[in-house]
């Protein structure tokens, strides 16, 4: 809620801000992705931005449908344009079975992951399958995935190197 998205016309720019300002943990996995010479790009389709873009394009403002059409849209342009080798999506119960097989219909597909952290409806589980990585927090998390026939792997979340310079009160 703190961060001014005003002004602010494509996912990317917004995506760039939310990171910047929260240096949180996609950022830390964007970070890592860029550490080891692989393009990603991070998408965060519950930003503000994407909602607007969306309804701005979709005949049916009333839905999470138009937000997915629009979210392909961008997706499909972003892997022309910048052909990444990543996509990593926050919200894994976003995309649905129909969506990813949409996006690995193509000569180089990047490869689809998420992160897992948090409860999902049962048919959003059930779609954890479909990437190709399923980062998780806890082994409850990836527990509950591999159980959906996911690939996994165990990623404590870690604070940026920034929130090691915070000053700390003493402990006496």
């Amino acid at each position: 809620a703190r961060i001014d998205l005003v002004g602010t016309t494509s996912h990317n720019e917004a995506v760039e801000r939310i990171q910047h300002h929260s240096m949180g943990w996609s950022w830390s996995y964007q970070q890592a992705f860029a550490d080891l010479g692989v393009e990603c790009r991070t998408l965060i389709p519950a930003s503000e931005v994407v909602r607007r873009l969306a309804l701005q394009a979709a005949d049916d403002p009333s839905g999470s449908k138009a937000e997915t059409c629009a979210l392909l849209a961008y997706l499909d342009q972003a892997i022309v344009e910048s052909q990444p080798d990543v996509i990593f999506l926050e919200d894994p119960a976003f995309l649905d079975q129909q969506a990813i097989a949409h996006l690995r219909d193509r000569r180089h597909p990047p490869l689809l992951i998420t992160h897992f952290c948090a409860a999902l409806r049962s048919e959003a589980e059930a779609n954890l399958r479909y990437y190709d990585l399923v980062l998780c927090c806890s082994p409850y998390f990836e527990g509950l995935a591999l159980a959906r026939g996911a690939r996994t792997l165990l990623s404590y979340h870690a604070a940026p190197p920034a929130a090691l310079e915070l000053p700390l009160t003493s402990a006496e």
